[in-house]
Order: C-alpha cells, then structure tokens, then sequence
C-alpha cells in the first residue's frame, strides 16, 4: 500500500460567563481533523482478540468535525451541579462497519460517512453534613449520546435503477448494512458513588 500524508488543523474557542458567586455559563466551539490510523488504512485479516476480521481502506480521507457546547453550573457550600449539551457535526467519520460477510470470523471494514452526534451530560456533588461517622460524599453523572448517520439518499432510491450514482450507491449500502445508529460508537453512561 501507498504511503499517506495529511495536513490537520485544529482550533477551539470558549467562553465563560461568571453570572453570580454560585452560577456560570458557557459555550465552546472546535473545529478538528484527524487523519485516519494505520489499522483503519491497512488492517487485512483476522483480529482474534476482537473476534473478527478486520479491512482497512487505503483510500480514506481525513475525519473533519465541528463541535458546538452550551453548558452551564450551580456552585453551593454543600451542592455542586454541572450540565453541558453538545453536537458534534463530522464530514467523513470514520468507523468500523459491518458487511454482512462471515467467513470463519465476521467480517467487519473501515469505513467514512457524515455523522452527527447529539448529547448531554452532567454531574452532581453533594456534601452532606458530618453525622459523626465521617464525612460522606454523594455523586451522580449522565453521559447520554447519540450518533446517527446523516443521510440524503432520495427515499425508494434503487442502485439497480436507472440514475444510480456510486456516490448514492454507498450511502445505500451503508443505510442497509449499519442501520440508523452507527455500530460500536461511543455508548451513554450513568452512575452514581458515595
């Protein structure tokens, strides 16, 4: 396989606004690019950690992606809560799909393909007064996101069909073969310690 270069840029922006002694907000904005991995470029067979079979894909580009947050805090003696939503627009995501193949193990490619992301998080700290058994801590987290393919594939559309494009017959596929949601992105977390 052919050597690969890629120029990246990457930059953020936020803001921080101190609204009182016990409330903040605030917003950021990033743009990134990450060239893709050796093993998304160049893996060829079986991974027998993972239980498959892995294929890279020596022509993917570079993922590109914005990320807009809102988010704000409440700030107590006692009580400390955070929560930020996001969105997380990507041209060219990069993932692992399925191809439906299974030899001795299944099959699974390196692959590219517009994706938004979607999601809140928050955390909660609470200190609670000192009952003479030492001093107890409650905290709490949410993680809950979202990805989904973007797709602007005219509906009934058929690559069997006359005006089949490869660009159309990709996301075609792809809509067939991954589904709405995308396979082994980042799941959602909750939980909870003392």
């Amino acid at each position: 396989a052919a050597d690969r270069s890629f120029r990246l840029w990457n930059a953020s922006a936020s803001v921080r606004v101190d609204a009182a002694d016990w409330l903040h907000l605030d917003g950021r904005y990033a743009h990134g690019e990450r060239a893709p991995a050796v093993n998304e470029l160049y893996a060829n067979g079986n991974h027998f950690a993972l239980l498959r079979e892995e294929q890279g894909d020596g022509r993917l580009r570079k993922e590109r992606s914005e990320t807009f947050e809102i988010g704000g805090g409440l700030t107590f003696d006692w009580l400390s809560v955070s929560a930020t939503g996001y969105r997380v627009r990507y041209e060219d995501f990069l993932y692992l799909g399925n191809t439906g193949l299974s030899r001795t193990l299944p099959v699974a490619e390196w692959r590219q393909a517009d994706t938004d992301f979607d999601g809140v998080e928050g955390e909660a700290t609470a200190h609670l007064p000192d009952f003479g058994f030492g001093k107890v801590t409650l905290h709490a987290l949410v993680d809950h996101v979202l990805g989904k393919p973007v797709f602007t594939l005219p509906d009934g559309y058929s690559p069997f069909a006359p005006g089949a494009t490869s660009e159309w017959d990709a996301e075609y596929f792809r809509r067939n073969l991954d589904g709405a949601y995308l396979p082994r992105t980042p799941t959602s977390r909750y939980g909870g310690d003392v």
